[in-house]
């Protein structure tokens, strides 16, 4: 593909899609090329998922990998209710919650 540490890389996803760009971020072989990562109403890890890519990885890593993590999520379920007031969080994934 050609990508090196001089590029820029982006990645996205929308639910599953953002799952799997939290992943790339966390555990691909060149993990350490994204730059960004912004996940639109992905999944998360379980904690145990979480531990393993600390332990893997080593904490130091997943920390700095967090640090380019973003999310975009819905606040409320909105659209679900007549309201139809949907409200969007973007915040640093994994955050504890206030």
């Amino acid at each position: 593909m050609g990508v090196t540490d001089a590029n820029n890389v982006y990645v996205t996803g929308h639910s599953k899609g953002g799952n799997q760009a939290q992943f790339v971020t966390l555990a691909s072989k060149n993990a350490y090329l994204v730059e960004k990562c912004i996940s639109m109403d992905g999944e998360g890890f379980s904690p145990e998922a979480i531990a393993y890519f600390k332990m893997i990885y080593g904490e130091d890593f997943y920390e700095g990998q967090l640090q380019k993590m973003y999310a975009v999520c819905g606040d409320n379920e909105g659209l679900r209710t007549k309201s139809w007031t949907l409200k969007f969080v973007v915040s640093r994934l994994f955050c504890p919650q206030k």
